[in-house]
């Protein structure tokens, strides 16, 4: 490898990442504003700190946290109307063609029997109407040579059929990795949405608290846990989004691949 592919590579690897949804100084200062209006109003309302109730039955909840889950919920509803939109059209196109390979592998077992009972059968070497006087060899003949024929394109049909369906079944694999494909896309995408949420929520909580009259024990109640770390993002489990056949690679032997 040259030192010009390896710079390269490693310009790849180590490139900016993609930034987030755009959290900007309006919706910013809107959520901060909405903090500290509901602090001085005394939400959420909590009782005296006496240890007495546990901290998982006391509401935290404040009107500005239900509108930013509301808001999450429907611009995800949106992410998979624009999905099913989206897929609909291959999802149709697959329910035919596997009505049509259904009766397609129908037809071809009927086809394989047929083959398999003129391949295993002796031909008939009797005489037909109009050969009572033709010699019995030459008759023998006549019906070997028909029966092959008979033979052979039953043998044709079942690898007509054979063909067929294998050609469909590359379709329909090949639809089915672009619906699957498509319905990752728009996971991510709603996996972006909830961080954008909880995002703001962060910035509504951080002001919440400060601005609170009962700030450490809301801290507390609110336990602001860092986010899981999705399983693909692990170097322990990180892989490519898996091949046709359904096998996982390594993100490493996919980057060799492309370098």
């Amino acid at each position: 490898m040259s030192k010009k592919e390896v710079e390269r590579r490693s310009r790849r690897w180590t490139r900016r990442s993609e930034k987030p949804i755009r959290y900007g100084p309006l919706a910013r200062c809107a959520d901060w504003w909405c903090a500290t209006r509901d602090a001085r109003k005394g939400l959420p309302e909590l009782p005296a700190d006496d240890r007495r109730t546990p901290d998982a039955d006391i509401p935290t909840g404040t009107p500005h946290m239900s509108f930013l889950g509301q808001q999450g919920i429907e611009r995800k509803a949106k992410e998979w109307i624009v999905y099913q939109s989206e897929v609909a059209d291959p999802m149709a196109h697959r329910s035919d063609l596997a009505a049509r390979h259904k009766a397609l592998r129908d037809e071809l077992v009927l086809a394989e029997q047929r083959f398999t009972a003129l391949d295993e059968g002796a031909p008939d070497t009797g005489k037909v109407a109009g050969e009572d006087r033709t010699d019995p060899g030459v008759a023998a003949q006549r019906r070997a040579k028909a029966h092959a024929a008979k033979r052979d394109e039953a043998k044709a049909k079942v690898d007509r059929l054979t063909a067929e369906l294998n050609r469909m079944s590359a379709e329909i694999a090949q639809l089915d990795e672009q619906i699957a494909i498509q319905k990752e896309i728009h996971e991510r995408r709603a996996d972006i949405i909830e961080a954008h949420i909880r995002r703001r929520r962060a910035a509504y909580e951080t002001r919440l608290v400060r601005k609170h009259p009962q700030g450490l024990f809301l801290n507390r109640l609110l336990r602001p846990d860092w986010p899981a770390v999705p399983d693909w993002a692990t170097a322990a489990s990180a892989r490519i989004p898996r091949t046709r056949s359904g096998d996982l690679r390594p993100v490493l032997a996919a980057r060799d691949e492309e370098g």
